[in-house]
């Protein structure tokens, strides 16, 4: 990846992040109403919110990887294999730590997706918003380093360093 590409990729993972962090605080604004459209719209942005986190690991994923092997559980797979550390390739983004909050997100995200008749509980989505919460306390902290780490071993290259 050359250094354009590069410097193209952190601020579309940035934008994405950017409109993770919006979904995540509508999805707390509207949560105080408590009515069942107020549900429904903290449902839509929490989904709105995981959607936006994924497109970030995917556009990382494409970038570095190239792909998922394993397209019936790709959702999982493109937040396990974000933790990890890939030598020469790139950094992990995410800590294993934070595979829990992710996991929820995604599996609230699932639910509403293919669900056709559902009830939105105010606990549940206490839950859920409590582990966007988690995530997006990290999520711009967890990129920034990676594409610290990756500038870094990128001009190492260019020095005549090494990457590994």
């Amino acid at each position: 990846m050359d250094r354009v590409a590069l410097v193209v990729l952190r601020r579309e993972i940035e934008a994405d992040c950017a409109v993770a962090n919006d979904a995540a605080n509508l999805a707390n604004d509207r949560f105080v109403g408590r009515e069942p459209r107020d549900l429904e719209a903290t449902a839509y942005q929490l989904v709105r919110c995981y959607n936006a986190i994924e497109q970030a690991g995917l556009r990382l994923a494409k970038a570095f990887e190239n792909q998922i092997d394993d397209e019936s559980a790709w959702h999982a797979e493109l937040m396990r294999r974000l933790t990890l550390d890939i030598p020469g390739i790139r950094p992990a983004v995410f800590d294993k730590s934070d595979l829990v909050h992710l996991r929820e997100l995604r599996g609230f995200r699932h639910v509403i997706v293919h669900a056709y008749d559902l009830s939105l509980e105010p606990k549940r989505l206490e839950l859920v918003l409590a582990d966007a919460s988690s995530v997006m306390e990290v999520l711009g902290r967890r990129f920034a380093v990676f594409f610290d780490a990756v500038a870094s071993d990128f001009a190492g290259e260019n020095d005549g360093g090494s990457t590994q």
